[in-house]
């Protein structure tokens, strides 16, 4: 008699049956997911045009800052670092050399019937990079959640041309590291920090304790990819009174921290894939889409070839596309 098709071998292996006597419910999870406001692209598009507008740029921030003053021994005037920091800016909004944004100052100067010895020279420019320092955005539209990633830019390239012909290789090309401490809700960088590619102290990680004392009291989670999974980056959260979220590793143990534990009980509950969603994990990926931004807008290497004047070039691209996103937040 052939056998029935609804006959199953037996293979020895029993399946546990979720009962309410073996069921444990995992930890409650608090969801972090951020959801920016949907763009206004007909406003988007006007305010992409009026970043071409760099008269009136260079126009508004002489007004508002202290272009130059006059002390010291007569006739060496004393540029303020305000006026540095515009120089620079204007350098990466034209892709300008120092001695290019001095003749476009002393062009635009003449145009608005200013003094054209007011425009620093190249020198100056290059002596005074150290003075280009990051200030944080202005907004009453922050949010309490911070992301934070690190990336990379390129300076004293010889070029790939130059290589291939004379058939060296790029032993010039040097990279500056990069870590941004973004606001989820806005987009704006809060705090950053550049170092070079190479050495103790330079890592990623490192700058975790210098960029959360920049940021505010009002900052209480701290998204990071599963490289912010170590015990100095829980210290320095905890150290703030913020949370860290961070998926551990596959093979993670329990007595790290307290709050890694309970993230460890969580994804063996509910897979790493549940505990994402739920936790609001993914909205780690909008730093991401802060770094391309700055790139694919200002540039990914600079014309420096000093890590001082790297950091310099790499600080003015932020502060640029900060001025950008607070014109679209209006």
């Amino acid at each position: 008699m052939p056998k029935s098709k609804n006959t199953y071998k037996y293979t020895g292996v029993h399946t546990q049956v979720n009962t309410k006597a073996n069921y444990k419910p995992a930890p409650s999870t608090v969801s972090h997911k951020v959801t920016r406001p949907k763009r206004n692209w007909a406003l988007y598009d006007q305010q992409l045009k009026e970043r071409g507008q760099v008269l009136r740029f260079v126009r508004t921030f002489i007004r508002r800052n202290e272009w130059q003053v006059r002390t010291g021994k007569p006739g060496r005037p004393s540029y303020s670092r305000e006026a540095i920091t515009v120089c620079y800016m204007l350098m990466n909004v034209l892709n300008l050399t120092t001695r290019g944004v001095e003749g476009y100052l002393s062009e635009t100067f003449e145009l608005l019937g200013w003094e054209s010895k007011l425009v620093p020279d190249a020198t100056t420019l290059t002596k005074r990079a150290k003075d280009v320092l990051f200030t944080a955005p202005v907004c009453t539209q922050l949010s309490n959640t911070r992301l934070m990633d690190g990336t990379g830019f390129a300076f004293a390239m010889r070029g790939y041309y130059a290589s291939k012909k004379y058939g060296e290789p790029l032993r010039r090309r040097k990279f500056a590291t990069a870590v941004f401490s973004t606001d989820a809700l806005t987009g704006l960088v809060t705090a950053m920090e550049v170092t070079p590619d190479t050495g103790k102290g330079n890592g990623e990680i490192s700058q975790v304790p210098t960029l959360l004392a920049q940021e505010s009291s009002d900052v209480k989670v701290l998204l990071g990819d599963g490289a912010y999974d170590k015990l100095s980056v829980y210290t320095a959260c905890e150290e703030k009174g913020i949370e860290l979220i961070a998926p551990p590793r596959v093979d993670a143990k329990y007595g790290l921290h307290q709050n890694r534990d309970t993230r460890i009980t969580q994804i063996k509950r509910l897979g790493k894939k549940e505990w994402k969603i739920r936790i609001g994990y993914h909205t780690r990926s909008l730093a991401e889409s802060t770094n391309s931004a700055i790139k694919s807008s200002l540039g990914e290497k600079t014309r420096a070839r000093s890590f001082t004047s790297a950091k310099a070039h790499i600080t003015a691209k932020v502060l640029v596309y900060n001025l950008w996103r607070l014109a679209e937040l209006g």
